[in-house]
């Protein structure tokens, strides 16, 4: 229903070209301000949310290391 209504009103192009942009704002803003999860224990993910968005950003973050005997991740694929 939305597109219908905004193609009637911007035209096809206009529309798409619309909904492109949502996409690319989105995806810049999770690549950005939302962290990594993967391989950290729920404390940790659960400590990490439970701060605001401008707290994460000033605080240091310690990487977790990875699990596998520090081997690559392509060496550990071959």
């Amino acid at each position: 229903m939305t597109f219908v209504s905004l193609y009637k009103a911007i035209t096809i192009g206009g529309a798409f070209f619309l909904f492109a942009s949502l996409a690319v704002v989105a995806a810049a803003f999770f690549y950005l301000f939302c962290p990594e999860t993967q391989g950290r224990p729920l404390e940790e993910i659960e400590e990490v949310f439970s701060q605001g968005w401008r707290e994460r950003r000033r605080t240091s973050t310690v990487e977790m290391p990875v699990s596998g005997g520090g081997k690559a991740r392509g060496a550990m694929m071959a």
